[in-house]
């Protein structure tokens, strides 16, 4: 969002246009299309703003021999096939939660604090998602009846 209200602040250029007009009428067809929900998704994010989550980046080290690749200045490097990502709640402490839930199983990993972000979880399905129970079996053989012979009719008439 701040990205967007960047872009409208000021004088456009005609050749600019695109770049604020697609990005506006994407947020207000969303707006549209999530109304029904609104009143749901606001009050679950009152009962989950102080429900937070830390995203820790969790990395361990390569396994390779000394003088091998992987290392810059002497240092040994984090592997990114290794890398993890966990979700801690905002009011636990992370040390306190890593110490627990992950040192017990994977000794060598850290905490690499420079990927850590914060962020909170809406689940999309359960406050969008509206079931929609689907068409009667004999409505959807008659539409494929009439396809079909619409189909027939056509081929018909190219081979007549």
């Amino acid at each position: 969002m701040g990205s967007v209200a960047d872009l409208v602040r000021g004088d456009f250029k005609q050749s600019e246009y695109g770049r604020v007009i697609l990005p506006f009428t994407v947020l207000r067809r969303l707006d549209c299309v999530l109304a029904p929900t609104k009143a749901a998704v606001l009050a679950e994010h009152r009962d989950k703003e102080q429900a937070g989550l830390r995203y820790l980046a969790v990395e361990k080290f390569a396994h390779i021999e000394l003088g091998e690749r992987g290392k810059q200045k002497g240092k040994p490097q984090p592997d990114s096939a290794l890398r993890d990502t966990e979700n801690v709640p905002l009011f636990e402490d992370v040390q306190a939660w890593f110490e627990r839930e992950v040192l017990s199983h994977a000794p060598d990993a850290w905490v690499n604090h420079d990927k850590t972000r914060i962020g909170y979880e809406i689940p999309f399905n359960r406050h969008f998602y509206v079931f929609e129970p689907p068409r009667p079996l004999a409505e959807i053989d008659a539409d494929l009846k009439r396809s079909m012979d619409r189909i027939k009719q056509m081929i018909e008439g190219l081979a007549g």
